[in-house]
């Protein structure tokens, strides 16, 4: 093997950005968010088991499904009026339930005629 094959230890990291899986860490990156903040609102959401929030999967070494957390933001931002994740915004109300006022398309009770 020749030096220019072989890869060095930063460039294999670098590869391995990007997938599927991430940890805290790499969604911090990812969402763009100050850490402080983020881990704060990571630790929030990890903790209200009614978030919807994707969890740490034991499996996959303890990360987190990409493209669920994508598809969580978007439809609690109302970009996207459907999917995997359940919406719960950032700031519950005092009794605890969570506030809707702010999606675009308003939630409907679900009718079981």
């Amino acid at each position: 093997m020749t030096d220019e094959t072989r890869e060095t230890p930063k460039q294999t990291r670098r590869t391995r950005r990007g997938g599927l899986w991430v940890n805290d860490a790499e969604l911090i990156e990812k969402l763009n968010v100050p850490e402080k903040i983020a881990y704060a609102a990571i630790h929030l959401l990890d903790h209200n088991k009614l978030s919807g929030f994707p969890p740490k999967q034991e499996l996959w070494g303890w990360k987190r499904y990409w493209p669920a957390v994508k598809d969580y933001f978007d439809y609690v931002y109302g970009i996207k009026l459907g999917g995997a994740a359940r919406v719960a915004p950032e700031r519950p109300d005092r009794d605890g339930l969570p506030r809707r006022s702010h999606l675009a398309v308003p939630l409907r009770r679900a009718t079981h005629d």
